[in-house]
């Protein structure tokens, strides 16, 4: 099974990892904010997913080849979807205010 997964696995680790890229592009480009770790809450939420799936990703060849890690795949591939929606959620709401956010009526302004 994890042959049949794994190239969707690579592609959407690939087209994450492009968002982060542009992502970084963006906030040093446009927003100039002096740096690439100097992302706003969306960047850092969007890399935390990114990093368990690498972990993933590397921890399924192992599988593959030596038939070890499979509980660990699991749990990895949980905690990634797990912090996907943890993500959406804090920068979605009202937790983390971010530059990406649109801007507030000027009715709404106290």
């Amino acid at each position: 099974m994890a042959l049949r997964a794994a190239p969707l696995d690579v592609l959407a680790w690939g087209v994450l990892s492009v968002g982060i890229v542009l992502g970084a592009w963006w906030s040093y480009q446009v927003l100039g904010w002096g740096g690439f770790w100097g992302w706003d809450p969306v960047e850092n939420a969007a890399l935390l997913p990114w990093l368990t799936a690498t972990a993933y990703i590397h921890s399924v060849i192992v599988q593959d080849r030596r038939g070890l890690f499979r509980v660990w795949n699991l749990s990895l591939a949980i905690a990634t979807f797990s912090l996907t929606v943890l993500g959406t959620f804090f920068t979605r709401s009202a937790c983390c205010r971010a530059c990406t956010r649109s801007p507030r009526a000027p009715s709404d302004r106290s």
